[in-house]
């Protein structure tokens, strides 16, 4: 068995805060502390998992002598008249034989000084062994610790299905929409995304300022906040696969794969918060305030708006219109699209006779080109037989650059 020499050496407080704190890491809320009768301290907690859930009444009692029945006795007394589910004794003694004896059968439950050292050393609650002799204090409160329960989990669940449709474990059946779709989905996805920044900042700061204290209508507070941050991110995540599924032009490709990192990349700032609060919570700051920064990188979101606005600089440009070339090879951005605009701009726009082709050009081809990317087959026959030998001139006499 592990040693309680250790809890010998705390203080009577210092004791009842390590009792609360490991009843903390175990899953309960601590609602409050009263003093009992003989001078111990009776911890009221609350248990919200299934199975679990129900209100406890936990004595910690620090003695020198091992602890007799009649302090069981009026535990027993005090679970029925709180209608608890269980009450609790824990020491860094031992129990009497009656005490152990009066416990069978009943909702009580007896925690000797070997039984907590090994419960705190699960919950890492132990000090190392060159501090055996410093002054140990727990001072993380009931906010922090139903913070803890209540969000960062969901949050790294969260995670984890984000991750599972980005690196392609989950099969995803996309749909084709046209730009003008596709416009107005991402409009309206910019909106929501910066209005959903605005209640995260919104709710991260009010939980700040309840953060600290072990009251509990803060403790509800803390929850009801960290329910509307999960709601918030469900709400994110539908949003996230919602444009998973769906296919845009190819001239959008690029802007539409940095729009889907940008969801990402406001999971993965989630994602480090949790690991960071959970490190802290895991290994206290000395002073005992943990520091909540949540930060959405601005990375993912400048590279979607350069890719944006390179696609609007080249739709802009379309008035350009190579209609006809850009059906046949599927993207204003093809190759052989640059080498027609070029020719263009450097050789026909240059003289009047090149102007009126333009403009002739304009006038008509755009009712050619949508016959064209109605068909495969019409496009594959027009850049055989019309584009092709064209182009190999326009090589042949360096418009190709």
């Amino acid at each position: 068995m592990s040693s309680t020499h250790f809890l010998e050496n705390l203080s009577g407080a210092e004791f009842e805060n390590l009792i609360e704190e490991l009843v903390q890491k175990m899953g309960f809320i601590t609602k409050t502390r009263t003093r009992g009768a003989d001078g111990g301290i009776d911890i009221h907690a609350v248990n919200n998992q299934p199975i679990l859930q129900g209100d406890y009444i936990i004595q910690c009692k620090r003695y020198s002598n091992p602890v007799g029945v009649a302090i069981v006795r009026d535990l027993y007394g005090v679970v029925h008249s709180r209608n608890a589910n269980k009450g609790i004794i824990i020491t860094n003694s031992y129990f009497t034989k009656p005490a152990l004896d009066f416990v069978k059968d009943k909702q009580l439950e007896l925690i000797n000084g070997d039984k907590l050292v090994q419960l705190l050393a699960q919950s890492n609650l132990l000090p190392k062994e060159e501090n055996n002799n410093q002054k140990i204090t727990f001072n993380i409160s009931n906010a922090i610790r139903t913070l803890e329960i209540s969000l960062i989990k969901k949050i790294q669940q969260q995670h984890n299905k984000i991750m599972d449709h980005k690196n392609g474990l989950v099969y995803v059946n996309k749909r084709d929409i046209d730009q003008k779709k596709w416009l107005d989905h991402i409009i309206s996805e910019t909106q929501k995304m910066q209005d959903y920044t605005n209640v995260i900042k919104n709710l991260i700061n009010q939980i700040m300022l309840h953060l600290d204290s072990n009251d509990q209508d803060n403790v509800q507070i803390i929850q009801t906040y960290s329910t509307k941050i999960i709601n918030a991110n469900e709400i994110l995540t539908k949003n996230y696969f919602k444009t998973l599924a769906l296919r845009p032009p190819e001239i959008w490709t690029k802007a539409y794969e940095a729009w889907l990192d940008v969801y990402v990349s406001y999971f993965d700032a989630w994602n480090d918060w949790a690991a960071s609060f959970t490190k802290s919570i895991e290994n206290p700051p000395k002073d005992g305030q943990i520091e909540l920064m949540l930060a959405f990188g601005d990375e993912a979101i400048n590279r979607y708006n350069q890719e944006f606005k390179k696609v609007e600089n080249l739709l802009n440009s379309q008035k350009t219109g190579c209609f006809i070339v850009t059906a046949a090879y599927n993207s204003p951005m093809a190759k052989e699209v640059d080498i027609f605009r070029n020719f263009r701009d450097s050789f026909l726009n240059q003289n009047v006779i090149g102007k009126t082709l333009i403009h002739f050009y304009y006038e008509n081809s755009p009712f050619y080109a949508n016959l064209i990317n109605r068909s495969n087959l019409m496009k594959q026959i027009v850049r055989q037989y019309l584009l092709h030998p064209i182009l190999l001139w326009l090589k042949k006499n360096n418009y190709e650059y």
